[in-house]
């Protein structure tokens, strides 16, 4: 079972679509140690896309979530060594000297973007992570340089290293995110089902071009009027625990809390190889 099929399956096909005839063993140098010091892809998307199709967010709006993340891990790793304690073993080796024993991991992340300026602002802002990425492809991404041949080969790069990353930060209103995200459901061997493994600063996940799908209210809401079973278009999702959704077949735009809807999961009749009528379960996004 995965967690968001309908990706799962669209990084199948842009796994095979994409296979590289490059070699990438030099970019993937920084995961050499990863069992120990995970690494946390940050996408940030600026120049010709702010104020036409996205927002301005600040690089403390990445970093806040990057934080959280390496914060659980830290926490993690102090509670599963204590272990042994909890179960009353005196001759546990963390006994009472756990927080002596256990470092904080190292924190590492890597950035990929178009703005240039984002690396000195990381490292002065943010002197106890390792940063990673290359300047000169964020310089290659400008708007001016952006149909140069060594500016998409950085963008492929850039996709292919975020998609090996432990998690993704970043905004899904960038098909470069979005593009790295759904290749991260193709590596199961080294992440399972990832498709929690991330954390976006603005849209809900969509695959470009998709046919408008809805969701389906799971959890009523009386103070708008939205009842189990209604199916609704998101408008956005503000991330502060409420999405604005709109009735299908209605005008009704409401504000209501985001975890009360959740994509459609049907059932289609299918007939198996001697015949057999079989139900075959499809998330459809």
């Amino acid at each position: 079972l995965h967690g968001a099929p309908f990706v799962w399956f669209i990084g199948q096909l842009g796994k095979f679509l994409m296979r590289p005839a490059f070699d990438l063993s030099e970019e993937f140098k920084i995961f050499a140690n990863r069992t120990e010091n995970p690494i946390v892809g940050v996408q940030i998307r600026r120049t010709d896309k702010i104020n036409t199709e996205a927002s301005f967010h600040s690089l403390e709006e990445y970093m806040t979530e990057v934080d959280s993340y390496f914060n659980f891990i830290d926490a993690s790793r102090q509670m599963m060594s204590r272990t042994e304690e909890w179960r009353n073993d005196i001759k546990s080796p963390f006994h009472h000297r756990v927080y002596h024993q256990l470092n904080p991991v190292k924190r590492q992340v890597y950035i990929a973007t178009d703005e240039p300026s984002i690396f000195d602002e990381a490292q002065s802002k943010y002197p106890n992570y390792v940063f990673y990425g290359d300047r000169r492809r964020a310089e290659s991404a400008s708007v001016s340089k952006r149909q140069n041949a060594d500016s998409i080969m950085g963008i492929v790069i850039d996709v292919f290293v975020l998609s090996k990353t432990d998690y993704l930060v970043c905004t899904f209103s960038s098909q470069v995110c979005r593009l790295a995200y759904e290749l991260k459901q193709s590596n199961h061997l080294e992440f399972g089902d990832a498709s929690q493994q991330f954390r976006t600063l603005d849209d809900v996940y969509y695959y470009g071009g998709q046919q408008a799908s809805p969701y389906e209210v799971v959890i009523s809401d009386n103070k708008t009027g939205l009842s189990i079973g209604d199916l609704v278009h998101f408008l956005g999702n503000h991330w502060n625990g409420y999405a604005k959704v709109e009735k299908v077949n209605t005008n009704h735009k409401v504000m209501a809390p985001a975890f009360k809807f959740s994509s459609r999961i049907l059932s289609a009749p299918m007939l198996g190889a001697y015949g057999n009528r079989s139900e075959v379960t499809l998330d459809l996004i």
